[in-house]
Parts: structure tokens; sequence; C-alpha cells
């Protein structure tokens, strides 16, 4: 029986190992969400991580998804490249539905970033760093606005300590999410007071490079 043990106890350290670093983005609530973005872990400048997820369907119905190496990595992605050419196919023959499916499988970007809420509407943990998911139109506005918050920055600034990720005054942002299903909507802007994280934050915070890698390992076992 101790063989028997040993290899159940492995198994699951196995999956535990595998599991590890994957966490679930902050679900963002209707209404006004207040909150700061952290710096990177390692690399303060290192703060987002981009990644695209291609859901292969059948009928209607996801069998499998598969990382967008373009998306991911920026290399050539060959699954990509297959669900474009169903788009021309399905373009040259006037097929809408084919269409359609083909571009419901095609990866689109989405940004992940630690951060911290500071006010939101129902429950929330002010104490704990949050991992922050956003689409490619939301995290754009957030990097608008990031410009002009950078522009007076020196060179070589230490952003752990100046700027919009200074753990002791970062920058606020407001998410505002109004509408449902595929009218839902994002509007970010900068509040004007700052916020301090929480201590041990950075050191809690998700590593996004690995958690983004077995993300996608997740995604195609």
């Amino acid at each position: 029986m101790a063989g028997l043990r040993d290899r159940i106890a492995a198994k699951r350290q196995a999956i535990a190992d595998k599991s590890a670093g994957f966490e679930r983005s902050f679900k963002w609530p209707a209404g006004k969400t207040y909150f700061r973005l952290l710096p990177g872990k390692n690399e303060a400048e290192e703060f987002f991580e981009e990644i695209g997820v291609h859901w292969i369907k059948s009928n209607g119905k996801v069998v499998t998804s598969v990382g967008d190496r373009q998306i991911c990595f920026g290399e050539v992605c060959p699954i990509r490249e297959g669900i474009e050419s169903v788009m021309a196919h399905a373009r040259e023959i006037n097929d809408d539905d084919m269409l359609k499916e083909a571009k419901d499988m095609l990866a689109k970007p989405r940004f992940f970033a630690n951060g911290v809420i500071i006010k939101a509407p129902g429950e929330f943990n002010k104490e704990k760093p949050e991992l922050l998911e956003f689409s490619e139109r939301t995290w754009d506005q957030i990097l608008s606005q990031m410009e002009d918050l950078i522009e007076e920055l020196e060179e070589g600034a230490d952003l752990r300590k100046e700027g919009p990720f200074a753990l002791d005054a970062g920058v606020v942002f407001v998410l505002e999410k109004s509408g449902s299903g595929l009218d839902t909507r994002y509007n970010v802007y900068t509040h004007t007071k700052k916020a301090k994280a929480p201590a041990g934050a950075l050191e809690a915070a998700v590593d996004l490079s690995i958690r983004v890698a077995k993300l996608l390992l997740r995604l195609v076992q």
C-alpha cells in the first residue's frame, strides 16, 4: 500500500505544480470600480502581459482551445492562418454563417496586469492584489492615459517609487462598467487621488509571465 500512497501523492503534487500560478482574474462589477496598478513583479516596466486564445468550435460548441502564437509570442501562428483561410473562403462563396463561425474562433488580445481594488460595488479585499483582465479597447484607454502620466518622469526613474505605479502613491484609475451581454461597455479614466499599495502587495502579486504560460498550457491540455 505504501507504493500506491506514494503514487497518489506524486500525482497530486504534479497536479498542484501544473495549477500553480493559475489564478482567476477579477470580475468587474457593474458600476464604478476604483483601482491602482502595480509595477512588474520582477522588472517594474513589465507590468502587463498580452495573450490570445483560439476557441475551436464545432456546431457552435467549444471542442478545444489553443494559444495564439502571434499574439502571445509575436510568431507565425498556424492556427490563426488556418482560421483566416476559412474566413477568406467564406467570403469568396458568400457564406455568412461560415464566416461568423470562423470569426468567433479567431483569438482576440486580452491584457493582464496586477492591481489593487480601492473601491468597488459589492465585496472586495483591498489588502489583496488582484489579477486584472482587460480587452484591447479598454487597455488602450489605460495606456493612452499612461503616456501622459510618464511624460515628466526622468530616464531611469525607479517606477516602484515614482510615477503611476509608485507603491506609496500610485495613480487611481476608475473603470465604469455599464450595460450587459454584447452591449457591455467599459470606460476608464484617472482619479485625482493617489493610493498606497498594501504592504507586501508586490510580493503577493502573480508572476504574469509564469501565469500566462501556465494558462496556455492548461488550455491546450
